[in-house]
């Protein structure tokens, strides 16, 4: 996987291999460094037409109730918005309660306001071949 943004210890991963895009949430982050991440992600998935995803949030510290509410409000929706419909992720979750906590508030967001296909998973390599097995990527004209 290639990196192509980093905000703080986060980053986003292309996989050109499997069309996927991976989120790693890495440490503790600011309600403006995770939204930067978030909007930069997007921007970057809109680009390209992503309908593969990995988040991957196991190494992930502190993030607030409001910066994952902004997600949930603008982030989400833009998802909706701007990426095709048949987009289906792969989360790696922290074991840490506080941010299982977090992770499963958004999840069941993400489902509801979205309808993707969203499954949790132990390990990059089952969430990857749950997605290559359940959609296939969008071409995108050059």
């Amino acid at each position: 996987m290639e990196v192509v943004l980093t905000v703080g210890q986060s980053q986003t991963l292309w996989d050109a291999e499997n069309k996927i895009i991976k989120l790693y949430f890495a440490g503790d982050m600011t309600d403006d460094a995770y939204k930067e991440f978030w909007t930069k992600t997007i921007d970057y998935g809109e680009k390209l037409q992503v309908n593969r995803i990995i988040i991957d949030q196991r190494d992930i510290g502190n993030v607030s109730f409001n910066a994952r509410g902004w997600v949930v409000i603008n982030a989400f929706p833009r998802i909706k918005r701007v990426l095709p419909n048949n987009i289906v992720a792969g989360v790696l979750g922290s074991n840490k309660i506080v941010q299982k906590t977090g992770m499963q508030y958004l999840l069941k967001a993400f489902k509801t306001l979205t309808g993707y296909k969203v499954e949790i998973f132990a390990t990059q390599e089952e969430a990857i071949a749950f997605i290559c097995s359940s959609n296939k990527p969008v071409q995108v004209p050059a």
